[in-house]
C-alpha cells in the first residue's frame, strides 16, 4: 500500500481503517465492514457515495492521496 499524505486539516498522518458500519450493534445486522481513511482529528474519507467505504486499502490510499484542484 502506498504511504498516505498528511491530513489537510491538522498535518497528521491518517490511517486506513476497517470498521463495522452497521449501527445497531445487533449480530443479525452487524458485520458489514468497510474501509475508510481516518485521521486522529476526525477527518474521514468516504468513497464518494453516501457513507460508503472503499473496496480495499489500496483504493482508499489512492483516493486520499489524490490532489484536489
Amino acid at each position: 500500500m502506498e504511504n498516505l499524505k498528511p491530513c489537510p486539516f491538522c498535518g497528521a498522518i491518517p490511517e486506513v481503517v476497517e470498521e463495522d458500519v452497521e449501527p445497531q450493534g445487533d449480530p443479525w445486522y452487524g458485520g458489514k465492514y468497510e474501509i475508510f481513511v481516518r485521521c486522529a482529528c476526525g477527518c474521514c474519507l468516504f468513497n464518494g457515495s453516501f457513507h460508503e467505504g472503499f473496496s480495499n486499502n489500496e483504493a482508499a490510499a489512492i483516493a486520499w492521496n489524490k490532489e484536489k484542484s
